[in-house]
């Protein structure tokens, strides 16, 4: 398998690549965003549940993203056809991410042990006399080094094995080595992918801005709930479009 040193400035090229996927068929992957946003609305009225879901779903969704790109690129609907009604495919992106959840679910629990005692004793409060906005708020307080460390964990897993299914799939690779592949090419191109996934948390950052606090001054909340809602669907279209490119250029010919 072929694997690229990529310099740091080709992580602005991958969101134009990116902008120019999309601008040849928005509407598709508009559509594919939208499914994607739905399901993750819904998932996040299941609590714990959902937040499971999400994350053993996230590397199946990149794929996705990914076999999109490439079908748009290549002009050819049956490319993403084919991968997303490969059951074995799928298969395996559910064992990544039930792998992925296993591990986090072990490190999120060990970053509540030094907090043990107090939760226990919190909680005991709470049962003795109810709870209250002090006990809340202590709760939260407690728990919130844990929420970050388990965040984190999830962010770093997702970008690490980002790559899993494609090259499983594009690669013909067994599943350990597309983990071990994906997370090598991750730390191989480091410095391009930083300036890349700093350019799209500028993107949504500035967008939540403009919708906030200048949208926000101009239209009315039903106009600015629709308008927010069109803004960051598109903005997260383009994002999985970018993402094929980044694919091509860590694992195929790269030019300059």
């Amino acid at each position: 398998m072929k694997l690229n040193k990529l310099p740091a400035n080709r992580g602005m090229k991958w969101v134009i690549d990116g902008i120019s996927i999309f601008a040849q068929d928005p509407a598709t992957i508009i559509i594919f965003t939208a499914s994607i946003q739905f399901v993750a609305i819904f998932a996040a009225k299941l609590s714990i549940l959902g937040v499971l879901i999400k994350i053993i779903s996230n590397y199946i969704i990149f794929f996705m993203a990914m076999s999109l790109g490439k079908a748009i690129l290549h002009n050819d609907k049956n490319i993403f056809t084919k991968d997303i009604i490969n059951t074995q495919t799928m298969q395996k992106g559910f064992i990544i991410g039930c792998l992925v959840s296993l591990i986090t679910m072990m490190i999120s629990l060990l970053s509540i042990l030094p907090f043990a005692k107090e939760i226990y004793i919190l909680l005991e409060n709470i049962d003795s006399f109810g709870i209250s906005k002090e006990s809340i708020f202590n709760l939260e307080k407690l728990l919130k080094i844990p929420t970050v460390i388990t965040a984190m964990t999830i962010l770093v897993f997702n970008i690490l094995l980002i790559f899993c299914m494609p090259i499983i799939v594009w690669n013909q690779t067994t599943l350990l080595k597309s983990l071990f592949f994906s997370t090598i090419s991750v730390l191989h191109n480091i410095k391009p992918l930083a300036v890349y996934l700093t350019l799209w948390i500028t993107i949504f950052f500035l967008t939540e801005i403009l919708i906030n606090f200048i949208f926000n001054i101009l239209l009315s909340k039903t106009d600015l709930l629709i308008l927010g809602l069109i803004i960051k669907t598109v903005n997260n279209s383009i994002f999985y479009a970018s993402l094929y490119p980044v694919y091509l250029d860590f694992f195929k010919q790269y030019t300059r």
